[in-house]
This record gives structure tokens, C-alpha cells and sequence, in this order.
């Protein structure tokens, strides 16, 4: 596996000067955010019964645009931002614990909205030249993403860093246009500090101060490419 992405870097550095060249796209698009995992999974059995919480974001339209430089035929450095905003989900289950607090099991769901930002910076390998009116690519770089709005918004930080990798499809319109499909995967975790004290809670019961487990958002995207001139 090592041995083929290594040979594929190479075709890409050393294919050959071309037209295409030093040009430079920049893209709109739309989509989906796919978050594959919880938030916040914690699940647990107390003497009171079950316990514990999940909290959930959930699939949402996405809307962003991009910058790709092409340094090569084969080898592009892309820059791109999205934006979503997606419902949350929290589903709590708390027993008695401390003794006293609640007797239950109770049920305390709660929901609300959340605004997801994300941004990458990219390398994009082609499989094929770019030149072909249908071109392949594999991606992958840096990212962030952000948590904010109503959800996050009596606790700070909800921001994430983490590898981006992805797949990029291209078809060429017309010479200066292409339509460009692309799936990324987002890969990191955050946390976040509560800035007031129990019971004001974001979302009403989720615990201030937390830190998520390893979070994987899925965005696809299918945008119009234009060559600046």
C-alpha cells in the first residue's frame, strides 16, 4: 500500500509542464455533513438503574467553496471552507447518583441547533492527467473543525484539528468549466470548558466542561469549477 501511494507522488511530481500548469479554480458547492460518530457516548449501569448520555449531531445541508492551485498536471494544493447547520440530539439517561439528586432512571432528552464549520488546506494527487475530460484524485492535508450556536453556546472551545482525507471526481464542461463531486472525511476530536456553573448547562443537562471521542464527519459535495483567468 505504502509502495503504490509512493509511486502515484511520483508520477504526480514528475509529470511532465503543461497548460495546465500554475492555473488556479475556484469552486462553489453544496452538499451533505454526514457526522458518523457521537459526540459524547457515555453509557453506564448506576444502582438507580441506567445512566449515562449520547449526544448526537445530526445529518445537515452544507454549503462552501474552494481554491486549487494546480502545480502540476497530476498534483494540486487546495484550500476550503463549509458551512452547515445541524440539529443536536441529547439522550440522558440519569439514576441515582449522588443519592438523592434524581431518583430514577429518568429520561432528560433535550435538542437544539448547532452551526458546523469546517476548513481544509490539502494536497490533491491525480490518478490520470488533468487534461482528460475525466480525471481522479485523492486528497488529503490538514483541518479544523468548528462547533458553535445554540448547542456550544455556554461552553468554549468545540473546536477540533485533525487529517483530512477524501476522493475528488472531475469532468470537464467546457474549457474553463468542470464539475467536480468530492466524499472527505474529517477525522478529530475536541472539548469544550464550561464558562457558567451546573445547572446551566448547554443544552439544558449536557455537562460543561467535556471532551468528545474520536469524531469521523463524512461531507460530500458536488460543485461547478471555474478557471480564474
Amino acid at each position: 500500500m505504502r509502495a503504490t501511494i509512493h509511486s502515484v507522488m511520483v508520477l504526480a511530481v514528475a509529470a511532465p509542464p503543461s497548460a495546465a500548469q500554475g492555473r488556479v479554480e475556484v469552486s462553489s458547492f453544496a452538499g451533505v455533513y454526514v457526522p458518523a460518530a457521537h459526540v459524547i457516548d457515555i453509557s453506564a449501569f448506576c444502582p438507580g438503574g441506567p445512566c449515562g448520555e449520547v449526544l448526537k449531531q445530526e445529518i445537515a445541508p452544507l454549503f462552501g467553496a474552494r481554491v486549487t492551485a494546480w502545480v502540476r498536471e497530476r498534483l494540486a494544493l487546495d484550500l476550503s471552507f463549509t458551512y452547515a447547520r445541524t440539529g443536536v440530539t441529547r439522550h440522558g439517561l440519569l439514576a441515582e447518583i449522588p443519592t438523592g439528586v434524581i431518583v430514577g432512571p429518568t429520561a432528560t432528552d433535550t435538542s437544539g441547533t448547532a452551526n458546523i464549520t469546517t476548513g481544509s488546506a490539502r494536497v490533491l494527487i491525480g490518478l490520470m492527467p488533468r487534461s482528460e475530460r475525466a480525471s481522479f484524485y485523492v486528497a488529503a492535508g490538514l483541518a479544523f473543525v468548528a462547533h458553535g450556536g445554540e448547542t456550544y453556546s455556554r461552553v468554549i472551545g468545540n473546536t477540533g484539528w485533525g487529517p483530512v482525507i477524501g476522493a475528488v471526481g472531475r469532468w470537464q464542461l467546457a474549457p474553463p468549466l468542470a464539475l467536480r463531486v468530492e466524499v472527505a472525511d474529517y477525522v478529530y476530536k475536541f472539548s469544550g470548558t464550561a464558562v457558567t456553573s451546573p445547572p446551566a448547562y448547554s443544552l439544558g443537562v449536557v455537562a460543561g466542561n467535556y471532551s468528545s471521542g474520536l469524531q469521523h464527519d463524512l461531507v460530500l459535495s458536488l460543485g461547478l469549477s471555474v478557471v480564474a483567468p
